[in-house]
Formats: structure tokens, C-alpha cells, sequence
């Protein structure tokens, strides 16, 4: 992995906004719903860029994930991801988080 050169981050966006999506369903305390469920299904299981761009534009896009990644222990903090962002190998390899 070359430090300095950028990359897609489609991936490590979609687990940012599969961890977003179970935080906010928790703190409404609610189930997904069935549309939910199969867009993160399709985002996780087939990489589906638009299923997790429908996601993010749910959720609230780039606010929402911020609150959600300040509610996340970090190992430091990442800028905010979306789908088909740019990033370069540090902040893709810290993405282990935990509920605060």
C-alpha cells in the first residue's frame, strides 16, 4: 500500500454507514426497517454504491455521520467518508469502532 497515493474509499464508507445506520435505529430504539435491511444487505454483501448512497442521503449524509462517529470510539478520528470519497491507507486502516 502506497502511503501518499489516494483511493477509493467506497468500502471502508459503507461500514461507516452501516455503523451509523445501527446507531441511530438503537437510539430510536427501533428495529431497521425492511427497505433498511435490504439496502445495507445490498450495500454490504454486493458493494452496492447506490444502495449505500441512498443510505447515506437517509441517515442525513455527512452531519449525520459525523454525530454518529462522535458517539464512536475511534482509533483517531476519520474524516467523514461517502461514498466513492477519496482517502489515503491511514484512515482507511483505523475503522474499528466501538459505542461509546
Amino acid at each position: 500500500m502506497n502511503g501518499e497515493r489516494a483511493y477509493v474509499s467506497a468500502g471502508i464508507a459503507k461500514v461507516d454507514i452501516l455503523a451509523a445506520l445501527l446507531l441511530q435505529a438503537q437510539q430510536e430504539d427501533r428495529a431497521l426497517t425492511a427497505d433498511e435491511k435490504t439496502s445495507a444487505s445490498a450495500m454490504i454483501r454486493q458493494s452496492d454504491n447506490d444502495a449505500a448512497f441512498a443510505l447515506w442521503r437517509a441517515l442525513g449524509g455527512a452531519p449525520a455521520l459525523e454525530a454518529a462517529n462522535a458517539r464512536l470510539v475511534w482509533p483517531r478520528p476519520p474524516r467523514t467518508p461517502r461514498p466513492g470519497a477519496w482517502t489515503r491507507p491511514p484512515s482507511a486502516t483505523n475503522c474499528a469502532c466501538w459505542p461509546r
